[in-house]
């Protein structure tokens, strides 16, 4: 850990938390602006920018407090009359990726946990509707005589 302008710095929490993630095309052409609008405000800033290597970071490098994006989303979400959590969007993701059937592995190595026993753990809930409908599409299952 590391005290530095305010802030803890520390590594991520597991080795399945720095991972490649895939992004689509938007997101990319998006992120790009910001590495673009990052660099040019390094130049600007000089010997004074923080180099951090945050995405997203304050003009002069400096890092931005975690809970202004959890007001921010706070914020957005009470405008169009939702209730959500930053966090919420994470748990939204892994739910329709399990719903839509995306092997659990795949789903797993996207939430970066450490196994498909976590995931499984933490989301069986939302199989729960497949089981039943695994059970009555059976050709194993016994029906009641008439």
């Amino acid at each position: 850990e590391l005290w530095e302008l305010g802030f803890f710095l520390k590594a991520p929490k597991s080795l399945k938390s720095e991972r490649e993630i895939p992004i689509t095309p938007t997101t990319y052409a998006l992120l790009k602006r910001v590495i673009a609008k990052n660099k040019k405000n390094r130049l600007a800033a000089g010997g004074a920018y923080h180099d951090f290597k945050f995405l997203f970071c304050h003009d002069d490098g400096s890092p931005i407090n975690p809970d202004y994006f959890s007001a921010k989303m706070k914020e957005y979400t009470q405008e169009y009359g939702i209730k959500m959590r930053l966090h919420d969007i994470r748990h939204a993701f892994i739910t329709y990726q399990l719903k839509r059937q995306t092997r659990i592995s795949v789903v797993q190595e996207l939430a970066g946990h450490q196994s498909a026993a976590v995931t499984l753990g933490t989301y069986g809930h939302v199989l729960k509707h497949e089981k039943e409908e695994a059970i009555a599409s059976s050709p194993f299952n016994i029906k009641t005589a008439k």
